[in-house]
């Protein structure tokens, strides 16, 4: 299954939905795919735009975002 843009999709709906900012399970799931297509810069953006937001990435976040430029 390749639809990225699907599950930003459903993570969209899911920010507007969701009462705990703190997860950032499913933005790691998008940020993974994005990497793994090569489109890091869609993936940084997303990212900064949760951090924008108030949210707190995971560390492992970082790490999924810099495997996207290797």
């Amino acid at each position: 299954m390749n639809d990225i843009e699907g599950a930003n999709k459903a993570l969209k709906e899911w920010e507007t939905k969701c009462v705990s900012h703190s997860d950032f399970r499913l933005t790691n799931l998008v940020v993974d795919a994005y990497c793994r297509e090569g489109l890091v810069v869609k993936a940084v953006a997303l990212v900064d735009e949760a951090i924008e937001k108030g949210r707190t990435p995971y560390a492992n976040t970082w790490y999924r975002l810099a495997s996207g430029f290797f």
